[in-house]
Order: structure tokens, then C-alpha cells, then sequence
């Protein structure tokens, strides 16, 4: 397998290292491999110039790399016409500001200007796939597909990704973790040609965080051959490349041995099994994921804590109104009663403050014509377990000014004890919804967590002897 190594970092034997200007032909090769941002680097190095922050070479340099993007660009389309595999590093848009030969003058004499006028190519362009993709550094990544898991078993924590596709083309075989942003994809021609889009391999340099993007901080290369990872790159193409070696007829998967009969059965079966398994893993992660959701009641602050406690009023049956900025946080309504929420998460308890600007919203919405009831949720010592929170939320003078304006005051805690109990038996909403509307100060029922909220000990297992 014939392989053409286009301004990589590494090189291997068997394989032939050129860079993306020079005239050698990839033609002469079953697989090319081209790293574009190292290429950008290469010409950014070389150029002294710079216009909008793009390397601007000269004249005849431009007329080089100019004839250069085109003819690789032309170069890489006929090799997946001929069957053969193309291999790019998925990179951001790399621009190059070539000079047109175009002048512009101004002024006369000794005034005159000269403005050289310049046109950005992508050197992107030269990748035979259409590619809309964003900018992201990174290194956590996942498997998406199986065709990649034999590379993926041998390199898991030697990618970097430097762009993710917007509009993914082919087969999605890598992404971002825990997002759905692919990162690498395959794509086959019509022709029977593959063009790989990947993530960069980091490969060690004898110097510590030379060429890592991550300020220092790149995958564990510890006790490895630095050229381990573009090895198996090329093996697991080799793989790629094998089953379109036979030309197969229409007929070839109508005539089959027994044993594949049982076997594509049994795999069939087993496919069947992971996917249903892999689908009650993902409820069971969305369920524990809404759980956590739900402790936000007791240690977040600020959006995410109002998101949190909109949640819960909507469930205690409560409805959203729309609140317009520089107005309370949350507007809700029920039965004709319109209710002004202020939230506050903080690490210690409730203030005066936080009740004063609760009645700000009040007296905003008298201004309005509505006659609101206030509702203030204090998330206090957010940052102390709750088996641990043995102060007052609420201090007493707090409690005084609140009682004579009639507003509610409630703890992200409490909070939090009647949407569980509701969560568990809906019948319980209305009772906590006359609660909040009609207690006037504090809140004094169900402020027990262990009610809905178990604190789980890890005991540290020791030997008897």
C-alpha cells in the first residue's frame, strides 16, 4: 500500500513525505495522508507578511500555492475516482491572503500609495468533500461507529480535535464527548474511493508541550512510541481498503454456508440485545441526569437555580408568565393570582435586601394594575451539606419585614421536599400551592431533606485479622 505523507509531523517507513506546494504527484499512491493546519503553519512561518491576520505572501509565491491548491485539489477528486483513499486532518477554515498581481495607486509624488490588492483562498478547498465545519480544540472524544473501533482500540487518548462538522458527510465515526459534534467521518465516492476526514493524532516531541494545543496539557504518552498512532492509522486503512478488493457480483450475499446463516442470526440477535440495552442505559442516564437537575434547588444560583425553581412551581401547577426585564424573576399565575417569585442562592442565609427587592417587584406590578403576591426563595448555605445546615435561612428581622408585607419565604430546600412529594403523588400539588399563597413569612413545614433525600457514606472497607 503505496502511501504519500503530505506535511505530517511524523514520518514511517514505507511511506514518502512531501509537502503540499511541491510538484511530486500523489497519483503515483493508494493512500495519501494530508495534515492542512500544519501546511498553514509551514506557509505562516515562511511569510513575514500578514494582511487581517492571514500569512500574505508575495507575488510569486502566491502564483506558487495558487497553482499549488488547485492542482492538489484536482489531484485528490481523481484519486477517489480511481478507487483510492484520501485522508485529511478536519481542520477550521485555513486562509491565505495570495496576491492578485492587481495594483492600486493613490496620491502623486512622493504621496503616491501603493495598495496591493489580495484574495483569500481556503486551503480547505482542496479537500474533495464539501465541508461546513466549526472551530473547537479539544481532547475528549467517543466512539460513534464501529467501522473505527479496531484504530480506536489502539489510539482512545492520542486525538486532538481541532473542528467538528456542522453537516456531517458520510458515516459519523468519532465526536465530541458528551455532545453529539462529530469530529471524524467517512465518506465513499461513487467511484469506490474513501476520503477520511479525522481529528490530529498527538504525537509526542522529545520537547514537553512543544505542539500541544491544550497548554500542555496532551493525552498520556507515557512508556509509548511516539509513531504507534500513525501506524495504526495506516493499518486500519489497510482494513478499510480490503473488502473492495473483490469485485463482489449481485448475486454474492444470495448464496451463503450455514454457518454464516447462524452466524449473521446470532449477530442479528445480539445487535438487537445492545441496542436495547444501550437504550435503557440512555434512560436510565436522562432519569439520574433529571434527578441532579433537581438537587440544583438546594446548591445552585443564579439561572440555573431560577430554571430549577420555574420547574418546580410549574409542577406544583402554577403558570409561567412572561417577566419582562428589570422585572422579578419568575411571574406566575394561578387561579386569577398573580405571584412574584425572587430567587437568590447564596452561602449564607436569606438578607433584608433580598426581601426589599421582592417588594420592589410587588409595588412594580401595583403600578400595573396588579395586586401580586410575593414569593421569595433563598438557596442559603449552598455551599454546606444539608445534614449540616443547622442556622436559620431566614434571619428574624428578615422574617418581621416579610410577615408585614405578606410574603412567602421559602428555602430551595423546602423547595425542593414538596416537588419530590409531588413527583411521587400529584394529588399533593394543590395542598402546596395553598401554602405558598397564603403563608405570610416563613415557610415551616417541610424543611426535612431525609424526607426525599438520602445522603449516601462511602465506608471504607478494613481488614479484620
Amino acid at each position: 500500500m503505496r502511501t504519500l505523507l503530505i506535511d505530517t509531523e511524523y514520518e514511517l517507513e514505507d511511506c514518502d513525505l512531501t509537502s503540499f506546494e511541491s510538484p511530486i504527484s500523489a497519483f503515483d499512491y493508494e493512500v495519501v495522508v494530508w495534515h492542512p493546519a500544519r501546511t498553514h503553519l509551514k506557509l505562516i512561518g515562511s511569510t513575514h507578511s500578514k494582511f487581517e491576520n492571514c500569512p500574505a505572501p508575495n507575488q510569486n509565491v502566491s502564483v506558487l500555492w495558487r497553482a499549488a491548491i488547485e492542482r492538489r485539489k484536482t489531484e485528490f477528486a481523481r484519486l477517489l475516482e480511481l478507487g483510492r483513499t484520501v485522508v485529511i486532518v478536519l481542520s477550521p477554515a485555513l486562509r491565505i491572503a495570495l496576491d492578485t498581481g492587481e495594483r492600486h495607486y493613490s496620491g502623486t509624488g512622493r504621496n503616491r500609495v501603493t495598495t496591493t490588492l489580495r484574495e483569500f483562498v481556503d486551503l480547505m478547498v482542496a479537500v474533495p468533500v464539501d465541508l461546513q465545519v466549526g472551530q473547537a480544540v479539544g481532547l475528549n472524544i467517543e466512539l460513534v461507529h464501529q467501522r473505527i473501533s479496531t484504530l480506536w482500540k489502539r489510539t482512545e487518548h492520542q486525538w486532538i480535535y481541532r473542528a467538528y462538522f456542522n453537516t456531517v458527510p458520510g458515516i459519523p465515526l468519532l465526536k465530541i464527548a458528551g455532545t453529539d459534534l462529530i469530529v471524524a467521518s467517512l465518506v465513499q465516492d461513487q467511484g469506490r474511493g474513501m476520503t477520511i476526514l479525522i481529528p490530529e493524532l498527538w504525537i509526542p516531541s522529545d520537547e514537553e508541550g512543544e505542539g500541544d494545543p491544550a497548554e500542555g496539557q496532551g493525552p498520556d504518552d507515557e512508556d509509548t512510541d511516539p509513531l504507534d498512532s500513525p501506524r495504526a492509522l495506516l493499518e486500519w486503512i489497510r482494513l478499510l481498503q480490503e473488502p473492495s478488493a473483490i469485485e463482489r457480483p449481485e448475486w454474492f450475499e444470495e448464496y451463503r454456508f450455514e454457518s454464516e446463516t447462524k452466524r449473521l442470526a446470532d449477530q442479528s440477535q445480539l445487535e438487537n440485545q445492545i441496542a436495547a440495552l444501550e437504550a435503557a442505559l440512555e434512560k436510565l442516564k436522562a432519569e439520574h441526569a433529571e434527578d441532579e437537575r433537581w438537587k440544583w434547588l438546594i446548591s445552585a444560583q443564579g439561572a440555573a437555580l431560577e430554571a430549577q425553581c420555574k420547574r418546580a412551581f410549574e409542577l406544583l401547577g402554577f403558570e409561567s408568565l412572561e417577566s419582562e426585564p428589570g422585572r422579578a424573576d419568575l411571574r406566575l399565575e394561578h387561579e386569577g393570582q398573580v405571584i412574584v417569585v425572587e430567587v437568590k442562592g447564596v452561602t449564607k442565609s436569606g438578607a433584608e435586601s433580598h426581601a426589599a427587592q421582592l417588594e420592589k417587584w410587588v409595588a412594580t406590578e401595583l403600578e400595573h394594575g396588579v395586586t401580586a403576591k410575593g414569593v421569595l426563595v433563598v438557596n442559603g448555605w449552598r455551599h454546606v451539606p444539608p445534614f449540616e445546615r443547622t442556622q436559620a435561612n431566614f434571619p428574624d428581622q428578615m422574617v418581621k419585614y416579610s410577615t408585614n408585607r405578606d410574603h412567602c419565604l421559602v428555602s430551595g430546600l423546602q423547595l425542593l421536599v414538596m416537588a419530590r412529594y409531588v413527583l411521587e403523588d400529584e394529588s399533593k400539588a394543590k395542598e402546596f400551592r395553598d401554602l405558598l399563597v397564603q403563608t405570610s413569612g416563613r415557610l415551616s413545614q417541610h424543611d426535612d431533606y431525609t424526607a426525599v433525600l438520602g445522603r449516601v457514606v462511602d465506608v471504607e472497607a478494613t481488614d479484620d485479622e
